[in-house]
């Protein structure tokens, strides 16, 4: 007789291309979930309180780790970087335009 806790089965480690793909949906998180301030930024044509510079040095550290990713061929990092890269060019347009 088997113990309730006793599990029967191994569980299988997912393939690479699982994982890949788990990373990339969770790693696109962070860039939606900046949606809210990049709309707020051009509905309130207000980005006064943003700093270009950080934003810029944000886009500029995105293109490296991008590149870094390419050169491993991760999709994973690719994918994440240009989700986060397209939101520092937003925010940067909206605080050359508003500010």
């Amino acid at each position: 007789m088997h113990s309730p806790f006793h599990i029967s089965h191994r569980i299988q480690k997912p393939t690479k291309r699982e994982f890949e793909l788990g990373l990339i949906v969770l790693s696109s998180v962070g860039p939606l979930a900046s949606t809210p301030q990049i709309i707020k930024i051009y509905e309130s044509q207000s980005a006064g309180d943003l700093s270009i510079y950080t934003w810029s040095l944000y886009l500029i550290s995105g293109f490296f780790w991008m590149a870094y990713g390419v050169k491993l061929k991760s999709a994973p990092l690719i994918i994440n970087n240009i989700m986060w890269m397209s939101v520092y060019m937003f925010v940067l347009v909206g605080i050359l335009r508003f500010s």
